[in-house]
């Protein structure tokens, strides 16, 4: 192709060496290639585009261990507009449990239906209190708090209990009372530690049969009436 086009190019430069004709070289002894260059380029564009937006966004995201500065940044730009959550509140508790590298980090009671990702850097942090807020979905970036043992996310919206709660190996007490649990993990069973799984007041109607590693699980007040029939001898409430 590369040997064509020279010759091309050679033949034209004879024939004239005027300007205009210059241009009318150029663009007939390249057709082929500029209209395959902008086939590819138009995917390609895109491609580029979804990851140069990627690029962007990894650059916004928390570092592996945060600076006080860096925390402050990325809580600045966290906010709720348009709802009751008490945002100020749980901005100053965040600060205090990192300056002061404290085990329990309390943002019960604030009405937040979101948390920034800025746990990191804080593997201090064993327990977790974020209940009688709004939280539809509980939020991945809380397993980077590898050292959790206790974590309370009750009387919340939650419809239900993702697989990646697998990664909190530390965990020893789960408290998801009074949410809109449907569905619950089979990961649960699966965590090492956990001896006391709290799931009162919710919508599940049947478990997976992996519950045996659990020394206390409560599941009254299922509603509608979970058929605990159904349920394997481990679900057996100790």
């Amino acid at each position: 192709m590369g040997s064509l086009m020279i010759r091309g190019t050679s033949s034209t430069k004879h024939q004239s060496h005027t300007q205009p004709v210059s241009r009318q070289s150029h663009s007939n002894s390249m057709p082929h290639r500029s209209s395959s260059t902008a086939l590819v380029s138009k995917e390609d564009k895109d491609i580029i585009r979804k990851l140069f937006i990627q690029k962007q966004s990894l650059k916004l995201l928390p570092k592996k261990s945060l600076t006080l500065s860096e925390l402050r940044q990325v809580l600045e730009a966290w906010n709720e507009p348009g709802t009751f959550a008490d945002v100020t509140e749980a901005k100053e508790r965040i600060v205090g449990c990192f300056k002061q590298r404290l085990d329990s980090l309390n943002l019960s009671f604030l009405y937040l239906s979101t948390l920034p990702d800025v746990f990191d850097g804080m593997q201090h942090v064993h327990y977790l209190s974020i209940d009688n807020n709004y939280f539809s979905e509980i939020p991945w970036f809380l397993t980077k708090l590898t050292s959790l043992k206790r974590l309370n996310i009750s009387s919340s919206v939650l419809s239900e209990v993702p697989d990646f709660i697998k990664e909190f190996k530390q965990l020893e007490f789960f408290n998801v009372e009074s949410n809109q649990l449907k569905k619950v993990s089979e990961e649960l069973g699966r965590l090492p530690k956990l001896r006391m799984l709290m799931l009162t007041h919710n919508r599940i109607m049947k478990l997976p049969e992996n519950r045996h590693r659990i020394k206390n699980l409560e599941l009254e007040d299922q509603i509608p009436l979970a058929r605990f029939g159904d349920f394997s001898p481990e679900f057996e409430v100790r």
